[in-house]
């Protein structure tokens, strides 16, 4: 009756002990199933700088960033209502994502027209989160028309140099900076259109959750065997581990009780 006991023992303890080794052990390692980390509901952010206004700029210009976290009835009504929204304010649809339980819908609303349009989506279902992000990019904006302006300058005076230039050196010089000027005007009107498409249209990220649903990582059921599983992990990683660690003084001691066995067989009783 012991020895069911002392095995019975030993078992719950290295349960527990596995159970308990598991997160430092293995939960420490980053893996791509983690889910982010849920802020606290209904919180709201907003991010401007702090640059002054050049002298001679009315106006400035901003860049607006939504999330909003809706709990609603139904997924895929929500997500054909977030589209008429769009299209009704002059918007479009720049991505979306529909799984089993929510979803994920990303707007582009114009400026002028983003808190009507938010009233709407906020209309939809229960909002559970909301945050917003405002950039000032007006300076961004200024050193590009600025720098524009300089390499445009630099442009027409290589084209006159060209225009004049009478060896081939000379024209070969001049044409490949000409080129380089050029390119940096391509990329800098890239940028330009850029940073205008984010100030006249504000981007509304819209996180869709089910009423009532339940992931199946949340799950009762699913979070006893999840436990259970990690337990019998951690289990065998110390009794893997224990064995490891104490292979080479067992087999050490092996041979010494071997060699102990023979020795005394040699000599005879004795």
């Amino acid at each position: 009756m012991k020895r069911p006991l002392i095995a019975a023992i030993v078992v719950v303890v290295l349960l527990v002990a596995g159970y308990l080794t598991y997160p430092i052990v293995f939960e420490g390692r980053p893996t791509s199933g983690e889910r982010p980390e849920v802020l606290p509901p209904v919180t709201q952010v907003v991010k401007e700088s702090s640059q002054q206004v050049r002298p001679g700029v009315s106006s400035r210009n901003v860049t607006v960033s939504v999330f909003i976290k809706l709990q609603v009835d139904d997924v895929k009504s929500a997500h054909y209502r977030l589209s008429e929204v769009a299209s009704r304010y002059g918007g479009y649809v720049q991505s979306s994502s529909i799984y089993e339980g929510g979803g994920y819908v990303t707007l582009r609303i114009p400026a002028e027209r983003l808190e009507r349009a938010l009233d709407e989506v906020r209309s939809m279902g229960r909002v559970e989160r909301e945050e917003r992000s405002v950039e000032d990019v007006t300076e961004q904006v200024l050193d590009i028309e600025t720098r524009l302006k300089n390499l445009r300058a630099t442009e027409s005076r290589l084209v006159e140099l060209l225009s004049k230039a009478e060896k081939v050196s000379d024209v070969i010089e001049i044409e490949d900076k000409l080129s380089q000027v050029r390119q940096q005007i391509e990329w800098l009107e890239a940028m330009r259109r850029n940073l205008q498409l984010m100030v006249n249209y504000s981007t509304v990220s819209v996180e869709l959750r089910k009423s009532g649903y339940l992931p199946p990582e949340e799950d009762p059921l699913s979070r006893i065997w999840e436990d259970a599983r990690k337990a019998f992990l951690g289990s065998l990683y110390l009794i893997v581990v224990g064995v490891a660690f104490l292979a080479l003084p067992l087999a050490l001691v092996g041979v010494v009780y071997l060699a102990y066995r023979r020795l005394k067989v040699s000599r005879g009783p004795g």
